[in-house]
């Protein structure tokens, strides 16, 4: 089961509809909640400021350098587990 891990308006987002991609800063965001009821998966509850629509991201990978984590990449997921394809997180670490 998907529970409603951390929720994160668009207003605190940044988005790009070119590659649909939103952003933000780990520093502005609170942390991360657990995604899945039976498994420690993390990730945000990203609502539209304009509608109210809710879209569960989890996290899916990290991108890293030699010494540091540069971001991380949240991607959607629908209740029944399959993933949503089109839009994306990423959360810069800063």
């Amino acid at each position: 089961m998907i529970l409603n891990p951390t929720p994160v308006s668009t207003r605190d987002l940044s988005y790009d509809a070119k590659t649909g991609t939103f952003t933000a800063e780990a520093s502005s965001l609170p942390a991360p909640g657990r995604v899945y009821d039976d498994a420690c998966d993390f990730g945000y509850t990203v609502i539209s400021h304009l509608s109210g629509t809710k879209v569960v991201f989890v996290e899916d990978f990290q991108q890293r350098d030699r010494d540091d984590i540069l971001y991380t990449v949240y991607l959607p997921t629908h209740e029944s587990g399959r993933r949503i394809d089109g839009i994306r997180l990423h959360v810069f670490n800063d």
